[in-house]
């Protein structure tokens, strides 16, 4: 079996976090042969009778699907036992997209739909007094001994630190204003001052509505080049939140069995309806919601506790937390969706260093009893066509017989590293799907393409006994659908 070697000797935690577990990609010659191989397989179709049936039937698909093997050494054990998923359609498309911006007409009905006849402002370089003193009665509460230190930088548990950071607020608030400085900001795309790209634009500012805060930014182009991303944020913010360029909301830890609030009476559907009126508005299409959940606002900074993307909270822990639901989109076509996972598709390959990643298309609002309060748009696609309707796939059985091989080596490093003693990899799911991946040599055009993604987690046991059991939302494993090859979703080819 070819096992990719790792270029680099990396930790356990990057390993997994970065996903460098993943084979170290071609050539962009290797590359674009096989792109062109893939183009042609997946035309096959076009010249053959296409078989009656969905894809399921066309394809072979089992219901589910179990296997075990390990490796050599005994050291990494694979565990498949997966229930198998495949959208309901008689045909997978392939479909070349390219980066786009957002125009000034859809700035307007952005504008008008989130913002509505509320005057903008530039965002504040300075806190009010109200916001100064806020803050510093969790510093003096942490001071004496109320709740536990928590600031800023390495040294967060210091008291040495936060009496300095006492020292600066107190300082600050004697200068302070009692209320911000507001200067109107522009509805209209500006050039940021010091932007390296000359097609960078933004139209950013902050508004207040119902005496609720509220964020707003278009960026295109900006800060990097490939960065195209709309976002607006509407909640009351807490203490350390304001204006940080994320919605202050946050995932159960029980999604499965929640303990939902009484007053809280929005339903899914409701949310989705609005969500969905949302997108017509706005002149979005080609988007299905895949998934929708609950998410929680707290009404305060946790005492001794950080707040990070990705943190959770128990149902019962949040009941007194504002309540929402986020809805996550993705473009369909024939009924396929584009699989959602973790990687945004930034990462940089070693000998791309100087280039621009391309970021997928991600799409998400989240919606409560008052309506939108959150919209995230990154990295809009233009369609530029549909390079087949109906791509020849290989059968299921091939795919099956493929992946021990694909997934033993992409994690060979699992075996080959000293820090672990043993490693389990589990796959429990497997989803039929679209992703995108880039053309060679461009960094703002691709190809939807079906693709398998296997889910499930990786548990490893170190040298010094310590178990960890990693579950990734991003995909162990994507197989591309019409060649078998394997796709790296953090490089997006």
């Amino acid at each position: 079996m070819k096992r990719t070697k790792l270029l680099l000797t990396i930790t356990l935690t990057a390993a997994l976090l970065f996903g460098a577990c993943q084979p170290m990609p071609e050539s962009d010659a290797v590359v674009e042969k096989d792109i062109d191989r893939m183009l042609t397989s997946a035309l096959e179709n076009q010249q053959a009778d296409g078989a009656a049936g969905t894809l399921a039937q066309k394809l072979g698909v089992p219901d589910t699907y179990t296997d075990s093997f390990e490796t050599k050494n005994g050291k990494t054990v694979f565990c498949i036992d997966a229930n198998i998923v495949i959208p309901e359609s008689d045909a997978a498309p392939v479909i070349r997209v390219r980066k786009r911006v957002f125009t000034q007409a859809e700035a307007d009905r952005m504008l008008a739909l989130f913002l509505g006849e509320d005057a903008l402002y530039t965002i504040p370089n300075a806190m009010t007094k109200e916001q100064i003193e806020a803050q510093l009665i969790d510093y003096y509460a942490m001071r004496d001994g109320s709740i536990p230190v928590d600031v800023d930088g390495e040294d967060s548990g210091s008291v040495e630190r936060l009496n300095e950071i006492i020292a600066s607020y107190e300082k600050a608030l004697l200068e302070a204003e009692d209320s911000p400085v507001r200067i109107p900001a522009s509805r209209k795309f500006e050039t940021p001052k010091g932007a390296a790209d000359p097609n960078a634009e933004i139209i950013e500012g902050v508004a207040e509505s119902d005496k609720t805060d509220v964020f707003f930014s278009i960026h295109n182009c900006y800060p990097r080049s490939n960065r195209v991303k709309a976002l607006y944020i509407k909640a009351d913010t807490v203490s350390g939140f304001t204006f940080n360029n994320t919605a202050p909301y946050y995932g159960l830890s029980d999604p499965e069995s929640p303990q939902v609030p009484q007053d809280f009476t929005l339903t899914k559907e409701e949310a989705l309806s609005v969500a969905d009126g949302a997108l017509k508005t706005l002149g979005i299409e080609d988007m299905a919601c895949l998934a929708a959940y609950y998410v929680v606002m707290p009404n305060s900074v946790q005492p001794g506790g950080s707040m990070w993307p990705g943190k959770t909270f128990g149902s019962e822990q949040a009941k007194d937390f504002h309540w929402a639901y986020k809805l996550q989109y993705a473009r369909s076509y024939h009924n396929i969706p584009v699989t959602i996972t973790r990687d945004d598709g930034s990462g940089v390959a070693d000998e791309e260093q100087y280039a621009e990643p391309w970021e997928y298309e991600k799409l998400e609002l989240i919606v409560d009893t008052s309506g939108v309060v959150s919209f995230l748009y990154q990295s809009p696609y233009e369609v530029v066509e549909t390079v087949t309707g109906d791509a020849a796939l290989l059968p299921f059985q091939e795919i099956e017989s493929m992946l021990p091989a694909l997934i033993a080596a992409s994690y060979s490093w699992l075996a080959e590293s000293n820090d672990i003693v043993s490693a389990k990899v589990r796959i429990s799911e497997i989803r039929f799907g679209l992703t995108r991946i880039t053309e060679p040599n461009l960094r703002n055009q691709g190809l939807l393409v079906p693709v398998w993604d296997c889910f499930g987690s990786v548990e490893i046991t170190d040298s010094a006994g310590n178990a960890r059991l990693f579950t990734k939302y991003d995909a162990l494993l994507t197989i591309n659908a019409i060649d078998g090859s394997s796709i790296n979703r953090s490089l997006g080819y």
